[in-house]
């Protein structure tokens, strides 16, 4: 009885018998997304994630079961993001975007997703700005110094 019953609620919290229609998204890169991680759309929990598998090099298929009462809600036009439950939570998906005067989607969709920027290439833009903002520092000091000293037109 216990089992059954820790089964049941598992699966609800899961929403794991529940009935869903089965869309599909293509990434380069799914930075730890995993099955069973939730799907958003406009702030809602409306899905969660099939399957996450690697189709070819540099292509990763994701699966998402939408739940079939919020099929309507979401155009065939819409986009999917990767994205972050919380500061540093689990990797989720959100759909985002589309036009309320699409068609809903459908079994068998494929949902089209904007390019991530990766961490990796933050921290070196990050590292470049910083580059640019020290150099521009110095230079700054070396001007505010020079005109202290009276050189310059502006020190004179």
């Amino acid at each position: 009885t216990i089992f059954i019953i820790t089964v049941l609620t598992l699966g609800s919290q899961h929403k794991t018998f529940e009935k869903a229609l089965t869309v599909k998204s293509y990434f380069p890169d799914v930075n730890g997304l995993q099955k069973g991680n939730n799907v958003w759309f406009q702030g809602v929990k409306v899905g969660t994630i099939r399957k996450v598998s690697l189709k070819k090099v540099g292509m990763v298929e994701v699966d998402i079961d939408i739940e079939l009462q919020s099929v309507k809600y979401i155009p065939k036009d819409a986009l999917v993001r990767l994205s972050t439950d919380g500061l540093i939570g689990n990797k989720i998906i959100e759909i985002y975007g589309g036009s309320p005067k699409t068609a809903a989607i459908q079994e068998g969709d494929l949902l089209g997703n904007e390019k991530q920027v990766s961490t990796d290439e933050m921290m070196n833009t990050i590292s470049k700005n910083n580059d640019n903002l020290y150099a521009i520092t110095n230079n700054f000091k070396l001007i505010t110094g020079r005109m202290a000293d009276g050189k310059g037109t502006i020190g004179n």
